[in-house]
């Protein structure tokens, strides 16, 4: 499966992990699409998704626009369309390619969290891409079974890039 994706550092303090690049980005986007539990997206010859990497300022507008809370939060996702992980062995995908949507990162509160959680900034930063990744695969975690089934993915995933569980 081939990966496209632009990466758009909007704001200049992503400078400071140049290690963040459209390469890494594409490794973590491939290694959670074509793990086990999605047998139909892995005969899938192109997937898509847009990665933004802005400032709290821009996230805390993202946030209050498409969620209704005017605070700055450390990762976003915008689905392109409304999947359901439990029916994604009956997508019904045209032309061996999908468009999952796009996401945006908050540098500072990424940054603040990092530290608080002491893990490395990349180590944080892989986290949050594959857990919103899941989200637009149509994963989430309103309802505690639906949690636990996204945290062991996660997990997973995680053990995959040597990175020890977050939870």
């Amino acid at each position: 499966m081939k990966i496209k994706s632009a990466l758009i550092r909007q704001h200049p303090i992503w400078t400071n992990h140049n290690e963040i690049n459209l390469c890494y980005v594409k490794k973590i986007i491939k290694t959670t699409l074509c793990h086990n539990v999605f047998v139909k997206l892995q005969s899938l010859q192109q997937a898509e998704v847009v990665i933004l990497l802005t400032n709290d300022h821009e996230m805390q507008n993202l946030n209050f626009t498409h969620r209704k809370i005017n605070k700055p939060t450390n990762v976003l996702s915008f689905p392109d369309q409304v999947l359901d992980w439990h029916n994604l062995s009956t997508l019904d995908i045209h032309d061996n390619y999908i468009y999952l949507g796009d996401i945006a990162f908050g540098y500072n509160t990424i940054a603040k969290e990092a530290v608080e959680q002491q893990k490395t900034f990349i180590n944080h930063f892989t986290h949050l891409l594959i857990h919103a990744i899941l989200h637009l695969l149509g994963f989430d975690h309103q309802h505690d079974s639906e949690a636990i089934i996204m945290e062991e993915l996660e997990v997973n995933l995680l053990a995959k890039f040597s990175i020890a569980s977050p939870y």
